[in-house]
């Protein structure tokens, strides 16, 4: 794949949009051979550089039918950080990206436990704002076909607990609608576990096996963990570990990971 193709995805997905995908058109109207030719691809794209927002979801006129034709582009994503009011990893430019992003009352008195220069980007992104909003129609957990994509990971007890009810119920947190379900906190979490991409060994050979089972799928697709040597599977192409640090932080390089039925292979330029 040429190195453009793969610097207008990485740029897509670290708008926070979906990207052309199999049935999606170039703006000049004509499709390309890696378009067509690609059925699913899925990159990690850290938002921790200098260039944030960057944080639309999708443009916000757009239709259903415009976001299905938008093929089935996968973008994988800590959704709770910000809405965790986890500050330490933000830089100063991911603060200031966000002065003018939203409208809000720098006294509201749900913000004074963060300092003035904070307020903007947590009024952006605490549940029931305008970006949590937008969050909130996306899953944590995405079974799509064979492939289980998440940020972090998926344990037994993740399975037992049911990916749908862990779904709705951050979607309803997102929305400000309840409380942060306890699933999702801790180091074990789907966003957070690194069983399978920190040197994953036997027992995370073991476990995913388990949970892929129990799920009909065959294999696990996650971020979370730099790869330093790019893209890799482990447990016998069971987990792909997606996260390059491709962001304008890391440095990292440009890497797609494209999956065609069994056929999985990784693109670089």
């Amino acid at each position: 794949m040429p190195r453009e193709t793969l610097r207008k995805v990485n740029a897509c997905l670290e708008g926070f949009a979906w990207c052309p995908g199999p049935n999606a058109e170039e703006d000049d109207g004509e499709e390309t051979e890696e378009t067509t030719t690609t059925e699913e691809q899925a990159v990690e794209a850290e938002p921790k550089a200098e260039s944030e927002p960057s944080v639309q979801v999708e443009e916000e006129d757009e239709d259903e039918e415009d976001k299905k034709e938008l093929g089935t582009t996968v973008r994988l994503r800590n959704l709770a950080s910000g809405q965790e009011s986890d500050l330490r990893y933000v830089t100063e430019g991911g603060f200031t990206d966000f002065e003018d992003a939203v409208e809000y009352d720098p006294d509201d008195p749900d913000l004074a436990e963060f300092e003035p220069e904070q307020r903007a980007r947590m009024a952006a992104l605490l549940p029931g704002s305008h970006y949590a909003m937008q969050f909130s129609e996306r899953s944590l957990i995405l079974l799509m076909g064979d492939n289980l994509f998440v940020h972090g990971g998926v344990l037994p007890v993740h399975v037992e607990y049911g990916i749908d009810r862990i779904n709705a119920e951050t979607q309803e947190w997102l929305r400000g609608e309840t409380e942060r379900p306890e699933i999702i906190k801790g180091k074990d979490s789907p966003q957070w576990v690194r069983l399978y991409s920190d040197e994953p060994g036997a027992e995370a050979c073991t476990t995913v096996q388990e949970v892929l089972d129990a799920l009909g799928a065959k294999r696990i697709v996650v971020g979370h963990t730099i790869a330093e040597g790019g893209i890799a599977s482990h447990c016998d192409g069971r987990i792909w570990c997606i996260d390059v640090g491709m962001s304008a932080h890391y440095g990292g390089p440009v890497e797609v990971l494209e999956i065609k039925g069994d056929d999985v292979r990784v693109l670089r330029p």
